[in-house]
This record gives structure tokens, C-alpha cells and sequence, in this order.
């Protein structure tokens, strides 16, 4: 048995196979469309309210836009605007307009028929850890693409929902249950939502800005009010918070290259180690498996020196077990763990046990 005085005693169960029509909810025209449109950057800029696409795409951007809105594919907008306030109860989401960003038609799509489609699987006053891995189970399918964030020479606001690593899937996850919850539907809403999970205080000021360690994620997401740590209390382990592979492997990130940027994340990584955080040993997951419920964020601890986090992804009990809903990078999508947690660990020798976040 596990120490958490509020264990959940009962679990929705998911199935671990889940049908095309489950888990697809695209429209077929849409589908059909996909891979005809048009790659649309768009920017705002703090000095203009002028949208600028890209000339080259800009009349079939036009011409698919309004093909999709005549078939009722992209969402509405009520208050359909970058500059709509935000809200959803935490103060340190600051509301401020949307500067620069980046997604395309398709991505407007895929959150708008989401959110079409999602009361069928839970109301919006359900348990926020159903509506988590409701919207989670959706995105199953999806490919695993790694440093969607990192193609732009300055840092913007990317949306990619077709594609995305282990952390991009546990945002845009969190960020579309957080709107939907709180009634919204707009995606501006939730592309603010993302912001506010994915920068310090949910304010862009460059590649550092970005919440890049998943301890400082976890931190700065408490602090917002959005989620608990809650591993601080199950863990019987204290983990070494010390960080900096980012610093001591420039060659891995492109934007590392500009010394005053590598200056800026080593000063960071300076400031996050030494952070206390507790965490559930592998060995021990099987005992607190009814102490974690569906849609509590889970990241594995590793042994990797200077990381403190290698993956992470979502709790879900199926088949009366604790399984791991996560982007894999191993199968190339989305998907549900074959073996339950405890199983799927055992083998990860670099992996020494997981931390747990639940939203509040």
C-alpha cells in the first residue's frame, strides 16, 4: 500500500486496443485534404496586428481556409482572436496578446474537431484526470517527432499537432483539458494555455525562457498553481537535481551555437541544481500503483549524468493495471505501454524510478 491519504479507490478502465473510429476524430475530408495544405507560419509582432503568411502560400492557404471552413472543419471563434483574455483561474497564466507563434490550418482543425467531438468521451465537469487521458487516447496514432520546437531561429510559439516528442504530447494534452474544462473552445485559448505550460511564468523571452528540464516544468507548473508534485510526498527516494547536459552537449542543440544563449542556460542550469525532489524507486511502483490515477504526469528519474528527467507521459490503468500513455520515440507515435509500468521499467537500467505531477 502506498502513503498518499487521498488514494484514489477506483480507477476508469481504458481498453488497450482502441478502434480506428475511437481513436480518429478527423473528419474523411479532412484526412483526405491533409497532406495538400499549405505550410502557413504565422507571426504577430508586438509593433503590428497585421497576420504576414508566407507570399508563396498565401493564395492556397486562402483558397483551402475557406474550402474548410465552408465544410464546417475549423473550429469557431467566439472571441476568435490572439488577443482574447485567458484566464482558467491561474494568475501566473499571463493573459498578454499572443506575439509570435506558429501552426497551420491543420493544426486549427485537429484542436477544432477535438473539441467538437470530446463531450461524446467525457463532459467538461468531469474528473480533470478523465478529461486527461480522454484527450490523451485521442492522439493515439500519432507520429513521435522529435524538436518540433527548435526548427525557428528565434523563439516562438509552435502548435504542431502532427507531430510531437514525449513532452510537446504531455503539453498540448494538458493545455486542450485545461481549456476544455474550463469551457473554452477557441484556439487561441489553448494556444495560450501551451504557452503558459511550456515558458517560465508563461512569458517568451527566448530559448532560455523555455521550461527545458522537466524538474524546472514541474516546478514552475506548481508555482502557477496548475499542478502538485505529488511524488514530493509518495517518494521514499531523494534524487540528485544537479543539471547540465545541455551546457556540457552544445552540439545537440542547435540554438547552443550563440554563446550568450549557452551563457544564459548554464546560468540556469546553476540555478535549478540543488532543487530537493522525491521520487518513487522503480522497484516500488507496483506498491503505489492505486495511489496514482488516470492523467497524473509521470516522468522517468535517470542515471544519465547532468539530466534529471528522460521521458515522460501520462498514468492510465487498463486492464486492472498501471500502464504508461506517452509519445514513444521507440514505436514512432503515440501510444498505451504494452506491460504495465512496473514491467516496462524493469529492463531500463538508466532509468532509477518516476516522479508523479497531478493537476489541480
Amino acid at each position: 500500500m502506498g502513503k498518499n491519504n487521498n488514494k484514489a479507490q477506483h480507477h476508469a478502465e481504458y481498453p488497450v486496443i482502441v478502434s480506428k473510429k475511437q481513436t480518429s476524430f478527423m473528419p474523411h475530408h479532412v484526412m483526405d485534404y491533409a497532406y495538400f495544405y499549405p505550410v502557413v507560419n504565422m507571426y504577430r509582432t508586438a509593433n503590428s496586428k497585421q497576420m504576414i503568411i508566407k507570399p508563396a502560400f498565401a493564395l492556397k492557404a486562402f483558397f483551402m481556409l475557406m474550402l474548410l471552413f465552408h465544410q464546417g472543419a475549423l473550429p469557431s471563434f467566439q472571441n476568435g482572436n490572439a488577443d482574447s483574455s485567458p484566464g482558467f483561474g491561474y494568475p501566473y497564466c499571463h493573459g498578454s496578446e499572443l506575439t509570435d507563434y506558429e501552426f497551420t490550418p491543420f493544426d486549427m482543425t485537429t484542436y477544432g474537431e477535438l473539441i467538437r467531438l470530446f463531450p461524446e468521451r467525457a463532459p467538461s465537469n468531469a474528473a480533470v484526470g478523465e478529461i486527461i487521458t480522454g484527450i490523451g487516447l485521442s492522439f493515439l496514432g500519432t507520429p513521435y517527432v522529435a524538436s518540433t520546437l527548435d526548427m525557428n531561429d528565434e523563439e516562438v510559439l509552435v502548435v504542431n499537432l502532427r507531430g510531437m516528442d514525449c513532452v510537446t504530447f504531455v503539453e498540448y494534452v494538458l493545455a486542450a483539458a485545461l481549456t476544455y474544462r474550463a469551457g473554452q473552445t477557441d484556439f487561441f485559448e489553448f494556444a495560450k494555455m501551451v504557452r503558459c505550460l511550456r515558458y517560465r511564468a508563461g512569458i517568451i523571452e527566448g530559448y532560455a525562457s523555455r521550461l527545458h528540464y522537466f524538474t524546472d516544468w514541474l516546478t514552475d507548473n506548481s508555482l502557477k498553481g496548475i499542478i502538485s508534485v505529488i511524488s514530493n510526498d509518495l517518494g521514499s527516494a531523494t534524487m540528485d537535481t544537479t543539471v547540465n547536459f545541455m551546457s556540457s552537449n552544445p552540439h545537440l542543440y542547435r540554438h547552443l551555437s550563440d554563446t550568450d544563449v549557452l551563457n544564459q542556460v548554464r546560468q540556469l542550469e546553476q540555478e535549478l541544481s540543488g532543487q530537493t525532489f522525491r521520487y518513487i524507486p522503480k522497484e516500488e511502483i507496483l506498491r503505489y500503483e492505486d495511489d496514482l490515477q488516470n492523467g497524473d504526469i509521470l516522468a522517468f528519474v535517470t542515471r544519465i549524468e547532468g539530466l534529471d528527467v528522460s521521458h515522460t507521459g501520462f498514468a492510465l490503468h487498463t486492464r486492472g493495471r498501471l500502464h504508461l500513455l506517452h509519445a514513444s520515440s521507440r514505436s514512432g507515435k503515440v501510444e498505451i505501454s504494452e506491460k504495465p509500468l512496473h514491467e516496462y521499467l524493469k529492463g531500463q537500467t538508466s532509468v532509477k524510478g518516476i516522479l508523479a505531477g497531478r493537476v489541480r
